[in-house]
């Protein structure tokens, strides 16, 4: 490998704004600097006033990249004249990296290659765009494609992808920093304290939740957004959004670790959520839908249970199968721990310049 690689990021997300995605795209960048790459990554503007190393400090991002602030580079301009304007410098990286696919688009509409980062099949078949990328693929214009689970993989894979050059990249885990977080033991199991962090709504399991408030014993606390929600009960707590850099007490305070995605939920089919692998590296019991995304994480019995999506009461007895059987939950919680090790930002990183980085000469 070349060292130091130079990458051009170009994202979409509004640094302000502490979403998943930003928090993937900074980590995997913070990985590509640890292993000596230089990165420049491009987003919308942000407000003059924010400062931005104390904001980057508390999404617990370390080793950021050079962040360049572009008026133009916004959807409502298709990226197009934001790519014409940069085309020289764009062609002069040797890396070009996106993970939004209207910017694919228009870097392939302007002919510079590009890797593309896919992570929502089912939005780029609902926009019809599946056609044009895998034809611009299929000719090098994107060279790499890197879904975020297998399951996304098969479904560019049966539109024409090309096998060779297509690299699955799940999401991640800053395992040093789970490290630090109180470690699990089966007395919690008498009154468990289940916590979801994250936005919820009704395809992120929200009935899920309220059922098992108001039918079990265990305290229910909801860390996000559910302004829109309706008819929560009493016994739920809701909390409002924290910074990734505080939240590490709360898996510490968790005692279950709830995932009830729902097969509605837009990236279902294409999915790989930072906050299963931050449950894993805590090294909390897990009970997940069973869903083809995660299944390929979470082996039902071994390092969590996997349960139906949609039945409140499938949820209710897993949670009280960990209370009956604490062998079985200290077993689950350890292997989850354990299994967690495969997926650290590090190993994203790595394993996606190491796959990206040869394609520094052309695609004959």
């Amino acid at each position: 490998m070349r060292n130091p690689i130079h990458i051009c990021y170009i994202g979409r997300t509004r640094l302000h704004r502490s979403q998943a995605n930003l928090i993937q795209t900074l980590q995997t960048i913070a990985g590509w600097r640890r292993l000596g790459c230089d990165v420049d990554l491009y987003l919308p503007p942000w407000p003059r006033g924010l400062d931005t190393e104390q904001h980057l400090q508390s999404m617990a991002v370390a080793h950021p990249p050079r962040l360049i602030r572009c008026p133009l580079l916004h959807p409502r301009f298709r990226f197009d004249p934001w790519v014409r304007l940069h085309a020289g410098t764009l062609r002069s990286y040797p890396i070009v990296y996106t993970r939004v696919v209207d910017i694919s688009l228009a870097l392939a509409r302007a002919k510079i290659p590009h890797h593309l980062e896919i992570h929502d099949t089912r939005q780029v078949l609902d926009h019809h765009q599946i056609e044009r990328v895998i034809a611009h693929h299929q000719t090098g214009l994107i060279q790499f494609l890197l879904p975020i689970s297998q399951n996304a993989a098969s479904t560019l894979l049966h539109y024409g992808a090309v096998s060779e050059r297509l690299h699955v990249a799940p999401s991640g885990v800053d395992l040093e920093a789970f490290s630090q977080v109180a470690p699990w033991t089966p007395h919690r199991l008498q009154r468990p304290h289940i916590i979801y962090l994250g936005r919820i709504s009704q395809a992120t399991g929200s009935a899920i939740f309220s059922a098992i408030a108001q039918q079990t014993n265990c305290r229910v606390t909801l860390i996000g957004s559910a302004d829109s929600l309706t008819g929560l009960p009493e016994s739920l707590t809701l909390h409002p959004f924290i910074s990734p850099r505080e939240i590490l007490p709360w898996y510490g305070e968790m005692d279950i670790a709830l995932l009830p995605y729902q097969k509605n939920l837009d990236t279902v089919d294409s999915m790989s959520p930072v906050k299963l692998f931050e449950a894993m590296a805590a090294g909390r019991p897990i009970i997940a839908s069973d869903l083809p995304t995660l299944r390929e994480v979470i082996v039902h019995g071994e390092n969590g249970l996997l349960v139906p999506p949609d039945q409140p009461e499938a949820w209710i007895q897993a949670i009280e199968t960990l209370q009956a059987h604490p062998d079985l939950a200290q077993k689950l919680a350890d292997a989850a721990r354990r299994c967690a090790e495969r997926f650290s930002w590090d190993q994203r990183a790595s394993g996606i310049l190491e796959r990206i980085a040869p394609v520094l000469r052309p695609i004959g």
